[in-house]
């Protein structure tokens, strides 16, 4: 069975002794004449997030750019037990210090590599790696790495229960992982917390360079005297707004985030309130190349909403409403990229159709839009995969980005560990890292904890056998004084028993003499009579 401190150890000395040997994770040139480029963050640390804690480590690149026909990287793969790994599903050789090579062929365009550890004991690990190829004289663009908040409430507290939204939300989440490559963090029946708390967590990690789409359907109002929309989280009550989600604070919320482009899809009753009217811009092919590089370059904030100020149906589409299915029809049968008017445009006639509502598109109010698109970017898909295990040739251009990702992978492992000795660990191999003197802190921290966790817990033995001891003498003054009752008991007994015996004897000598006095007196008696008898016989005689 491992603990918690071992797994942890475990990963810390697999990181800091594994990592930084000779087989380090990295990228090399599939030729001499390769234009492959690692961007981004050139090496990753890809580590289950469940509250398992699993161990299972994947390092290598994020995102590659190249003009090459084949792609060839490098990696590290880590697991306690026997390990396996997979690239899209087919199975690559993992040498027995973790390393392993992937050579596999891409199209041009965006192709995705989805990257599975296992360990024998369970341990669990994905990483995505998303390739751009371009053609060998052509520029691409760089349409940055994208991510989704996806949110689907079905069953509610106080509201009436839907029956399809989370349904819906499962299906665009699953679409927009594979066919898109979207980094997908999906919410059902999500509370006001949940919603604002997933925001947050995309706050902190989007860049200026990347895309953000939201999705929510569930319950919708429209406050008619504020002239506010809001979203109905699950744990929302209709007669009090203290649960409810405004436009406002998901504009505010929009506008504070670094990313380039975010679009909101709100599949919920009066969705409209969330944008601006803005006429829809009809692009010919002539003007669509240079017009979707603006777009890219540009910021926006937009919102594609299935209905105006208005409600929308809970079914009509089968399985799914029918707004989400014209989205996952569009989206799934997409091949070239895509922006959020044409989208619209697509969806909009088979709503209107099948539904009384009418989508509506447009920038979102004080968000922070400046004229940019949302672009979707289907990612290619590819059979042919050609994995070999290998002692990896590291560039020694990349070092730099690999030390740095190899000490961020460390700090990563251990950050929320309760174990003094992990940060030790740490202070040891990076003296002067980046999380240094946060390292040190929450060292000494821990230790000071700990040592008060010792004394409370010696002050607790104490006291429990003081309690203890305590317990067992009042026990031991109880029993004595028992003891000394039950004799005092028995004493009495004794003294009343000898009582009754003297009194018994005292009462039998008194009839005794009673009896003796009584007969005495018979005998008296007796003899006085006789003898009167014998005299007056004798007289009787003598006359």
């Amino acid at each position: 069975m491992w603990t918690g401190a071992m797994r942890h150890l475990l990963l810390a000395a697999a990181l800091v002794f594994g990592l930084m040997g000779p087989a380090q994770a990295g990228f090399h040139a599939a030729n001499a004449v390769s234009s492959n480029s690692v961007t981004g963050e050139a090496v990753r640390l890809a580590q289950s997030s469940s509250t398992g804690a699993s161990l299972a480590v994947i390092v290598a690149p994020k995102r590659i750019d190249t003009d090459q026909e084949i792609v060839d990287f490098t990696g590290r793969a880590m697991a306690p037990g026997e390990v396996t790994l997979t690239v899209n599903g087919l199975p690559v050789t993992v040498a027995r210090d973790g390393s392993f090579r992937i050579r596999r062929q891409v199209t041009v365009g965006r192709s995705k590599l989805l990257l599975v550890v296992e360990g024998s004991y369970g341990d669990r690990a994905e990483h995505r790696v998303i390739v751009r190829r371009t053609a060998a004289a052509a520029v691409s663009v760089d349409y940055g790495a994208y991510h989704a908040l996806v949110i689907g409430n079905n069953e509610y507290q106080t509201l009436g229960d839907l029956r399809i939204a989370a349904g819906d939300a499962r299906a665009i989440a699953r679409l927009l992982d594979e066919r898109y490559g979207f980094q997908v963090e999906l919410l059902i029946d999500a509370t006001r917390y949940d919603i604002i708390s997933a925001m947050a967590r995309q706050r902190a990690v989007l860049t200026e360079n990347d895309n953000l789409l939201i999705y929510y359907a569930g319950h919708g109002i429209l406050d008619v005297d504020s002239d506010e929309g809001y979203w109905l989280p699950v744990d929302a009550d209709p007669d009090n707004p203290a649960n409810w989600l405004s436009n406002g604070t998901i504009s505010a919320q929009l506008r504070a985030m670094r990313a380039k482009h975010v679009m909101v899809i709100a599949d919920s009753c009066y969705s409209g309130k969330l944008t601006r009217s803005a006429a829809a811009q009809l692009k010919t092919g002539a003007e669509r190349t240079a017009w979707l590089a603006r777009m890219n370059a540009r910021r926006s904030r937009t919102a594609l909403t299935s209905g105006g100020l208005e409600p929308v149906v809970d079914a009509g589409g089968g399985k799914h409403s029918v707004f989400a299915k014209a989205l996952l029809e569009t989206l799934g049968t997409n091949t070239g990229v895509l922006d959020g008017q044409a989208l619209f445009n697509a969806i909009k006639r088979p709503v209107v159709v099948n539904a009384d509502q009418t989508p509506e598109y447009a920038d979102i109010r004080k968000a922070g839009h400046d004229g940019g698109d949302f672009l979707f970017v289907p990612v290619a898909v590819v059979a042919s995969v050609v994995a070999e295990a290998s002692a990896p040739a590291v560039a020694e251009a990349t070092a730099p980005v690999r030390d740095s990702a190899i000490e961020l992978a460390y700090w990563q492992a251990i950050k929320d560990s309760t174990a003094p000795e992990l940060f030790e660990s740490y202070l040891q191999q990076f003296p002067n890292g980046s999380f240094t003197p946060l390292a040190r802190f929450k060292r000494d921290a821990l230790l000071r904890s700990a040592e008060a966790e010792r004394k409370a817990q010696e002050e607790l033995k104490r006291a429990a056998e003081a309690e203890l001891e305590r317990k067992a003498q009042e026990e031991e003054t109880a029993r004595l004084a028992a003891e000394a009752e039950r004799k005092a008991r028995e004493e009495l007994k004794r003294a009343a028993e000898a009582e009754l015996e003297r009194k018994a004897q005292e009462e039998e000598a008194v009839r005794l003499a009673a009896a003796a006095e009584r007969k005495a007196q018979e005998e008296e008696a007796a003899r006085l009579a006789a003898e009167a008898e014998r005299k007056a016989q004798e007289e009787e005689t003598a006359r």
